[in-house]
């Protein structure tokens, strides 16, 4: 099945990532959860170790430009 990617740029794990990543478990997806920030090295060696099929950004108000610049 598909592999996600779940990526936030708050230090901590959002109450939607985480019923979004239990339904897609239970229905035999890998889900992987990512914390970033604007000068994330090690961001694009994540990408190439799990090789996902989609990328999901968790934002709030705000937090669309570093997003962006991310993505």
């Amino acid at each position: 099945m598909a592999k996600i990617v779940f990526m936030n740029d708050l230090w901590w794990e959002l109450l939607g990532i985480m019923h979004l990543s239990s339904v897609l478990k239970k229905n035999s997806h890998d889900t992987f959860f990512y914390m970033y920030n604007k000068e994330n090295k090690r961001l694009i060696q994540f990408i190439k170790d799990t090789d996902p099929d989609c990328i999901a950004f968790s934002l709030m108000t705000g937090q669309h430009n570093n997003a962006i610049k991310i993505a």
